[in-house]
């Protein structure tokens, strides 16, 4: 099991006089994870994974011509619902970490000018 542990004290330190119960807040500077278990050492759980959302398209076949004309093997055409309407997301690219995702992006915006692109989280029926 997991806790969180505050390194800063939660309440400043009361003038003489004073009641501490009426010092002013404080908030942690550092926050820490520790495991009760002190031969375990806690672990980051891993990246889901980026990719590059360059359409959304309520059209499939839209989104279909879009993802063609980006001639890459990496684009794929996510069908999801939003507010209760299918959407088809042109997606490019699967990237470890969000940083690679990132330069990525600026790849396919220094080759398309103007492009409106979104860094993301991989959907989950993509991750598998």
């Amino acid at each position: 099991m997991v806790f969180l542990a505050l390194t800063a004290s939660v309440y400043a330190q009361a003038q003489p006089g004073e009641s501490p119960w009426r010092a002013a807040p404080v908030w942690p500077t550092h926050l820490e994870y520790r495991s009760q278990d002190a031969e375990k050492p806690v672990s980051p759980a891993p990246d889901p994974g980026f990719t590059i959302q360059v359409g959304a398209f309520r059209d499939r076949a839209t989104a279909m011509s879009k993802a063609a004309t980006l001639g890459s093997a990496s684009v794929k055409v996510e069908r999801t619902l939003r507010n209760g309407e299918s959407w088809y997301l042109v997606l490019l690219g699967a990237y470890a970490t969000k940083v690679e995702a990132l330069a990525g992006e600026g790849l396919y915006l220094s080759a398309n000018p103007g492009a409106d692109t979104w860094v993301r989280t991989m959907p989950e029926s993509l991750a598998r």
